[in-house]
């Protein structure tokens, strides 16, 4: 199937038929019970939903490289216009998957990357863009049993303040949070090798990015989801 017929039918995948409409996501998927409800972005199971890597918008859907464009290693950024309605077309950003020497410049929201690192000493630094206001899901997989790894998320700029961590050796770790589009620099994602407790295999993971693009408000979504398992983000003296 070629991009024109999978994007250019109004009930494709990424259409407002699909699960990234209001109406399904608002409405539908909390109706189906609790798990349902969180779901959704900075719910409980939000790194699980529709708006994480293995929804619609993930490597694993039509954007990534089993959709009708092969993504692999493909470099720069890359966007797709995608009939929204019979009337409406928004444009979706393609799901690069890039081994880690292939990482040359800035990425967007919306790429996956195949790194290895060799010493606990050593970082594996990524910088990204985010070109509107939007809830980004960051999962950083081991590929390997006994291999656990941590990451950060900084701004990337004269500050570099921290904005999140995620440090686990229990279980995947993820951050899931609202971005607000940059206008002074752009994001950093340090990976590190925290334990290793094998030594035949190569310490290698995947790194997975997926924004939600433009399609959610964040300021109406500010309350959707409570509890004690968000962090607040807060400015640090």
């Amino acid at each position: 199937m070629s991009s024109n017929m999978l994007f250019g039918h109004d009930s494709n995948p990424l259409s407002s038929a699909g699960p990234l409409s209001s109406d399904s996501y608002h409405t539908k998927l909390p109706s189906i019970n609790d798990f349902g409800k969180q779901l959704q972005a900075l719910g409980l199971w939000g790194v699980l939903g529709p708006l994480g890597p293995l929804g619609s918008l993930g490597p694993l859907g039509a954007l990534g490289p089993t959709g009708p464009y092969n993504t692999i290693n493909l470099e720069g950024h890359h966007s797709v216009p995608v009939q929204w309605t019979s009337t409406e077309t928004r444009r979706f950003d393609l799901v690069e998957v890039l081994d880690e020497s292939h990482v040359h410049e800035e990425l967007d929201c919306s790429f996956m990357i195949l790194g290895v690192i060799n010493r606990h000493d050593e970082t594996d630094s990524y910088y990204f863009n985010c070109n509107s206001n939007q809830f980004v899901t960051i999962v950083l997989i081991p590929e390997h049993s006994l291999d656990y790894f941590n990451m950060t998320l900084y701004e990337n700029n004269s500050s570099s303040k921290k904005i999140a961590s995620s440090d686990s050796m229990n279980y995947i770790n993820f951050i899931q949070l609202g971005l607000v589009k940059n206008t002074n620099g752009s994001f950093r994602i340090d990976v590190n090798l925290h334990e290793m407790h094998q030594f035949i295999l190569a310490h290698s993971y995947r790194l997975i990015v997926t924004g939600s693009q433009d399609l959610l408000d964040l300021d109406e979504e500010e309350n959707n989801i409570q509890g004690p398992h968000i962090i607040k983000c807060t400015d640090e003296s």
